[in-house]
């Protein structure tokens, strides 16, 4: 089983560019300079 929380909502900008808001990247530890990685999961 896999639970899931949405924790917020970017907005894909020109040019592909996205902006994560403030409070996911406090809760994430995301700061300037850091890579950010993109998972796709899929249940079957």
């Amino acid at each position: 089983m896999v639970r899931d929380k949405n924790i917020g909502h970017c907005r894909v900008l020109k040019g592909g560019r996205i902006t994560i808001p403030k409070e996911v990247r406090e809760k994430l530890s995301v700061k300037d300079g850091d890579f950010v990685d993109f998972l796709l999961t899929c249940l079957y």
